[in-house]
């Protein structure tokens, strides 16, 4: 019985890493995107007001 949970534990101890690896670096790069996106948002509309 304790040698199967610690198994289970050994197996879902580097899943847990993985799915939070995943995460971290799923939120970074939406972040890194968005900020991206909001960037050339912004330079659209300053140039369309400079135009203007």
């Amino acid at each position: 019985m304790l040698t199967t949970s610690l198994m289970l534990f050994g197996v879902s101890l580097p899943l847990m890493y993985v799915i939070l690896g995943i995460f971290l670096l799923s939120i970074i790069y939406y972040v890194f995107y968005g900020s991206r996106q909001l960037k050339k948002e912004a330079a659209n509309s300053y140039q369309e007001a400079s135009i203007k």
